[in-house]
């Protein structure tokens, strides 16, 4: 079976032609790329948080816990998240 997706450059083309696009890290604009090596340390704390705070509201809900830990797990979920989606608008401005 063939790919047909796979596209072949004739040898006289230009190969900046068919750069690829910015990386995952892309910081600001389309060809601003993030430094090598480096690591993101709030995005990855924010998934944990996002996380944890989901798996707890989880655990509220099956133990049958009152109001208070699911108010507390929802407002941390939601304080993460809208973080997270800021962040993310502000990098791809």
């Amino acid at each position: 079976m063939t790919n047909s997706r796979a596209t072949v450059a004739p040898a006289s083309a230009d190969a900046t032609a068919f750069s690829a696009p910015a990386a995952a890290g892309a910081v600001g604009s389309y060809r601003e790329q993030a430094p090598a090596g480096r690591t993101d340390v709030l995005r990855i704390v924010l998934w944990t948080v996002l996380g944890l705070s989901a798996a707890g509201n989880l655990v509220a809900s099956i133990t049958g816990a009152g109001t208070g830990p699911h108010l507390l797990f929802g407002a941390v979920s939601a304080l993460s998240g809208v973080t997270l989606g800021v962040r993310f608008l502000r990098a791809h401005r």
